[in-house]
């Protein structure tokens, strides 16, 4: 009987051993649970800092042994940077360009000065012709005269009664002396520089026909302010960026640049209404004062 209940209890205990693993399960399950709990912290992970509450050391400021001198020091650095700031870049802003070829103020000549001398033109110089009392000079002149014109078109009686063109007429004679005044007529080109191109051009031709003569290039005179308030294409700043660019031809091609508007310009600039019949062309006082102009500015 002893024997019996032996081996009921080992029974027993491998049916309690059977049972057992539930336990290890469990236990497994609770591990996991912290590890899921526990946060994670990547090994690269920088450290922070936490924000220090000791002072910052600041490098202490030492001053001037004379205050005054401090501030002399500053009202100077103010004055410097103050100069920077007003001083203009290189190259910007307007600058009155002077020309090595602008003729400049000289002793008055005598009217005999010009018995030797052509002037070549539009219906401006035609005017002077008519107004200005000089009957002893040359004239060549067209109305509606270009700087293409005065070589393609005939406006010009021979004494043999042929008709030619202005550049073919200046070979009938020689000058010493050749006076321009174009430009009015081509300021509604399209391109100023085709402008300043062709009459660089008729400056060569004028060169191989006269070449004793001294070339003068006449600025375009102004107009009034009521015809430059007209916004037609005849205006005031058409014909300085035109002037302009005929002083930059006369130091190209070394020739003589007149600048005659300042003769008969008011302060502003403009061609003054009294002296004007339409607003372009110069009454006989005004070409009187554009003659004047002349004899006091001649070729050195």
């Amino acid at each position: 009987m002893n024997g019996n209940l032996v081996q009921k209890n080992r029974r027993s205990r491998r049916r309690r051993r059977r049972r057992s693993p539930w336990k290890w399960a469990l236990a497994a399950v609770i591990i996991l649970v912290v590890v899921l709990m526990t946060p994670f912290v990547p090994a690269n992970e920088p450290t922070v800092h936490k924000k220090s509450t000791q002072p910052v050391s600041r490098p202490v400021e030492v001053l001037p042994e004379n205050p005054q001198d401090s501030i002399e020091q500053d009202a100077d650095k103010d004055q410097e940077e103050t100069a920077q700031e007003e001083e203009p870049p290189s190259g910007s802003g307007e600058e009155t360009k002077v020309s090595s070829r602008l003729v400049g103020e000289s002793e008055a000549v005598d009217l005999s000065y010009f018995d030797d001398a052509v002037f070549i033109g539009d219906s401006r110089m035609e005017g002077f012709k008519l107004y200005a009392g000089l009957g002893n000079a040359s004239y060549l002149t067209s109305v509606g005269a270009t700087v293409d014109t005065v070589a393609a078109k005939a406006t010009e009686r021979l004494s043999s009664g042929a008709k030619v063109s202005i550049m073919d007429a200046l070979a009938q004679k020689s000058f010493t002396k050749v006076y321009l005044m174009l430009g009015m007529n081509e300021l509604g080109w399209v391109y100023p520089d085709l402008f300043a191109e062709h009459y660089g051009a008729l400056i060569d031709q004028i060169r191989q026909i006269q070449p004793n003569a001294v070339i003068y290039i006449e600025s375009i005179l102004p107009v009034t302010q009521a015809k430059d308030d007209e916004g037609y294409y005849v205006n005031n700043d058409r014909i300085n960026q035109y002037n302009e660019l005929l002083m930059e031809l006369a130091e190209e091609k070394e020739v003589w640049y007149l600048d005659v508007s300042e003769a008969v310009e008011d302060e502003s600039g403009k061609l003054p209404a009294d002296i004007s019949f339409d607003g372009v062309h110069l009454k006989p006082e005004g070409c009187k004062t554009w003659l004047t102009y002349l004899t006091t500015h001649t070729a050195p």
